[in-house]
């Protein structure tokens, strides 16, 4: 079972925790994405928040096409040719995503927040 990173309240990042969720099975035109790491928006610490309105509608996540891909296969070959450098803010690891919340929602960051997850 995949472990994720999940809410089940409205609060701050303390209301926030791991869960083993059941691997989801693609339906038909679909692909499954394996995430090492992932970001967290301003929508995603709003919702968590309780700061959007109810009946707001989840969010959709789209799905990378071959074309798309080769785009993202492209800039990953440039981030790790050192060509393309993306400007990171501080890094924390899987354990300390609440810390990582915290910085993101007080909006002083420059550059990126990540949450680091160990293979």
């Amino acid at each position: 079972m995949p472990t994720a990173y999940v809410f089940t309240a409205h609060g701050g990042p303390e209301v926030e925790t791991f869960a083993d969720l059941p691997r989801p099975t693609p339906g038909p035109g679909q692909v499954l994405v394996a995430v090492r790491a992932a970001g967290v928006n301003p929508v995603d610490w709003k919702r968590r928040a309780g700061f959007l309105p109810p009946g707001a509608p989840e969010p959709r996540f789209p799905v990378a096409r071959a074309r798309t891909r080769a785009v993202l296969d492209t800039v990953a070959e440039l981030a790790s040719a050192g060509v393309l450098r993306p400007f990171v803010t501080a890094a924390y690891p899987l354990a300390q995503a609440p810390r990582a919340l915290r910085a993101v929602e007080a909006g002083h960051a420059r550059g990126k927040i990540v949450i680091e997850i160990a293979p």
